[in-house]
């Protein structure tokens, strides 16, 4: 569902450059999944992701580009050992004539007993252009 941390509310006719950082703590069976969600009918969305590891000499796991609400994204790892990455999103949305809240959603990928979580530091800024 919707981090309620990682959202803020966008208005009608308005663009928005915005940045999402999120630390990600996963179980390595239930890894993440996640996408973005925000008012009905933007002009467009540009931007990308890359969730990059914490472990010493930092790898990029996944990176890609992001175009649309409610496209989910999983990071997998090929491992079964909990892990920890940062992932990072810029966007820029030129929003349409629908207000409403924009978020980044999450949840693990998998059915697991194991907890993922996005970890306190994680933040959304976001700039008006």
């Amino acid at each position: 569902g919707s981090d309620a941390a990682l959202t803020f509310n966008m208005a009608a006719g308005l663009t928005y450059n915005i940045i999402i950082v999120a630390n990600v703590d996963s179980d390595g069976d239930a890894d993440f999944k996640f996408d973005i969600n925000g008012p009905a009918s933007p002009v467009s969305i540009t931007g990308g992701y890359s969730a990059i590891s914490v472990a010493p000499g930092a790898t990029v796991l996944f990176n890609g580009a992001i175009t649309a609400y409610a496209s989910a994204v999983a990071i997998t790892n090929t491992g079964t050992v909990e892990y920890m990455f940062n992932l990072y999103i810029g966007l820029t949305i030129v929003n349409g004539v629908n207000a409403g809240a924009f978020a980044l959603r999450w949840a693990q990928n998998a059915s697991n007993g194991a907890n993922t979580s996005v970890t306190a530091g994680s933040y959304i800024t976001y700039k008006q252009a």
